[in-house]
């Protein structure tokens, strides 16, 4: 592993955050402070846990690995081809009050990488590298691929077919890899911004949600969930062109996904995706919209402590929660830019007694 440190400031005293309920806080990823920083159940504030100095840092998702460690990704836009600046970073130790924080990779193969989730067999890292217009009309590292957290071992995983390519529906332009619940432990959603069908534009094509499985060798394999090009299949009236992310509560066999198209209009959102006792898909309905408050969202993730579903807005740079109905809207803190969440019960209660399992549910964004 790249053992280079990345300048950072850290917030003092922040693992003497008290173990009280209600639990549920949220450690995310910010792009307007190009920080890791942290929102308080207890206190509704939100605090700085670790600030990247590096001006070429564009944070992304975030996830803790079974060891306890926390891992970002981080994507400047549009890759810089000649000093490629994108990253995944390690944290350790993330709520004390000098984290550590080295360099994991940077460079090619990566290259905007966007989602991130942990891959147990392989002792690693599926992410999704959402390389943009300065690949075309070929990239050979535009698609998913697995990094081994202590080599540094980057496997492609499935490559993303090249823009001359018909054949619809494919997975493109791959934006948010989570894992399935009830596959097995190769077994993964990932979304396709495009893919669905040749609307001609920049990601004019409707969006699409695969499985992925992956193999011993670490070589994905996608099956279609839902092409949401195919209004006879979603039932929607519109298709949906903006697919980010994904997150989901297993216990009601339910995944949320943002639509986040670059004009405002109708299909504009947050999406509860219906699964069966297999993970497939069972329907789609909008959910919740509100074009004044969250015009583009984000990132997203639902929070098993709370019950409620976290997400944030592009152009406002706001959190929000709502209800899994979709009743309940508040604001959770404003003008941080969040990209990707992560939930733990109390920061207090890693950082001093260092339980791994207390963590759950990373994330999000594109």
């Amino acid at each position: 592993m790249n053992k280079r440190l990345i300048a950072l400031v850290a917030l003092a005293g922040a693992s003497t955050v008290a173990m009280a309920n209600p639990a549920g806080y949220i450690v995310f990823t910010s792009k307007t402070n190009d920080a890791v920083m942290y929102y308080s159940q207890d206190s509704g504030s939100v605090s700085t846990l670790v600030s990247f100095a590096d001006p070429d840092v564009r944070l992304a998702e975030i996830l803790r690995a079974p060891t306890g460690d926390y891992y970002v990704s981080s994507g400047p836009f549009p890759v810089d081809t000649a000093n490629n600046k994108s990253a995944i970073y390690r944290i350790d130790n993330v709520f004390a009050a000098l984290p550590t924080v080295t360099t994991l990779s940077q460079d090619y193969p990566l290259a905007n990488p966007t989602g991130i989730a942990w891959h147990g067999p392989s002792g690693g890292i599926a992410y999704t590298n959402n390389a943009q217009s300065e690949y075309n009309p070929v990239n050979p590292y535009r698609g998913v691929r697995v990094i081994n957290a202590t080599t540094a071992v980057d496997v492609g995983s499935y490559q993303q077919i090249a823009n001359t390519d018909t054949t619809r529906p494919t997975l493109r332009t791959a934006d948010d890899i989570t894992k399935n619940p009830w596959g097995g432990a190769n077994d993964y959603y990932v979304t396709g911004i495009n893919g669905g069908d040749l609307t001609p534009g920049p990601d004019g094509e409707a969006s699409t949600i695969w499985k992925m499985s992956f193999d011993g060798a670490l070589v994905g394999t996608p099956s279609l969930l839902v092409n949401f090009a195919d209004t006879a299949s979603t039932g929607l009236a519109n298709s949906l062109h903006f697919i980010r992310t994904a997150t989901i509560k297993q216990s009601a066999n339910e995944m949320f996904v943002v639509n986040a198209p670059v004009a405002v209009g109708a299909t504009n959102g947050i999406y509860k995706i219906m699964l069966d006792a297999n993970g497939d898909f069972a329907g789609v309905s909008l959910l919740f919209q509100d074009n004044v408050n969250a015009p583009r969202p984000d990132a997203i993730e639902y929070n098993p402590f709370t019950d409620k579903v976290v997400f944030s807005d592009e152009t406002t740079g706001n959190i929000y929660q709502i209800n899994p109905d979709g009743t309940g809207f508040e604001t959770v803190a404003t003008g941080v830019g969040a990209r990707g969440f992560y939930f733990v019960p109390a920061p207090g209660s890693l950082a001093l007694v260092g339980l791994a399992g207390l963590a759950a549910s990373r994330r999000r964004r594109a």
